[in-house]
């Protein structure tokens, strides 16, 4: 999975370059507003806390940096866990993602303001926030994976283009499927690992989408209020 992951993000993101340097900067534009992630118009586009995972920057930093922390992480707990269940893993920490930067749209600090965001940088931080919680319960030494996850929480303060919400969101999700996946919570314990990861990626994943859809039109309600305005 980590390889069907890095395929289609680089699929996705030489079709970016064509449309970017081949001339084609409208419809570029609209392939990236229409898969970036955007907290004021979830309500009308609700693909993009999904398609956001897949893009990145027409620049090969931002793909490469990401694919090389994807493969750092991905194919560790992709062992560990089982094909499908990683790609469900890796889809719900990319909610996650989604939900930190909508959290934090949300708040009075961020003072209305509106911010897109796209590419893999959540979902693989849950990945990394994963693996901590299985590494910790396994008895390996996890001193070196905790710096490396403090270097990519940092990373925002030195580009001011990363949405650290995004980093931030992913990591927590990460944490807390790996708690519900790998600790003794009562009435999970007993299920086999399969049925464990189901209801958990399930229960998960469909939490956060009810959280994205009620501050999601938290923020637009407002704006659609206004005389004039509409989306």
């Amino acid at each position: 999975m980590t390889g069907a992951i890095t395929a289609t993000c680089v699929a996705v993101w030489i079709v970016e370059m064509v449309l970017c340097r081949g001339g084609f900067r409208v419809a570029f534009d609209v392939f990236v507003v229409n898969g970036a992630f955007t907290p004021l118009l979830f309500h009308v586009k609700p693909w993009t806390a999904l398609t956001m995972m897949f893009l990145h920057a027409p620049n090969l930093w931002h793909l490469l940096f990401n694919m090389v922390a994807l493969w750092l992480v991905g194919p560790v707990v992709e062992r560990m866990v089982g094909h499908w269940q990683y790609l469900c893993l890796y889809l719900v920490c990319g909610l996650g993602g989604d939900l930190g930067l909508m959290a934090w749209a949300s708040l009075p600090v961020a003072s209305g303001e509106v911010v897109s965001a796209y590419g893999a940088s959540g979902a693989i931080m849950g990945l990394f926030g994963a693996l901590l919680v299985m590494y910790k319960r396994s008895g390996i030494q996890i001193r070196s994976l905790v710096i490396l996850v403090i270097i990519l929480l940092a990373e925002p303060l030195l580009y001011d283009d990363i949405a650290w919400q995004v980093h931030v969101g992913g990591l927590a999700v990460g944490l807390l499927m790996a708690v519900l996946l790998a600790g003794h919570v009562p009435g999970l314990a007993r299920l086999t690992w399969r049925k464990r990861t189901v209801l958990v990626d399930a229960v998960v994943a469909v939490a956060i989408v009810v959280a994205l859809v009620a501050l999601g039109w938290r923020l637009a309600l407002p704006v659609l209020a206004t005389p004039g305005v509409s989306a």
